[in-house]
């Protein structure tokens, strides 16, 4: 009988350490923003916290979309309004 395969843990469990949520802004309200939006509401260890588009129309609707408080037309101003520790563009 062949053996049972031990599940992989996760590389901070296997360290030692409880994964944390990781908090992420998008840049950009287009079709590729949406699919990265999508994926980060899916995870259960990742939280989108604010996007920014130059656009405001887009980015409003884009906010309202997914739920953010927050949003920004100026990728530079949302950068440096946060600690992130991952974005998308």
């Amino acid at each position: 009988m062949a053996e049972q395969r031990k599940p992989r843990k996760h590389a901070t469990e296997a360290a030692g350490k409880i994964p944390g949520m990781v908090k992420a802004a998008i840049i950009g309200s287009g079709f590729s923003a949406n699919i990265h939006a999508e994926g980060y509401e899916r995870s259960p260890l990742s939280e989108l916290v604010t996007a920014s588009s130059p656009t405001e129309e887009h980015i409003r609707s884009f906010a309202d979309k997914h739920g953010l408080k927050d949003y920004y037309t100026d990728y530079r101003e949302m950068l440096r309004s946060c600690l992130l520790y991952t974005s998308d563009a």
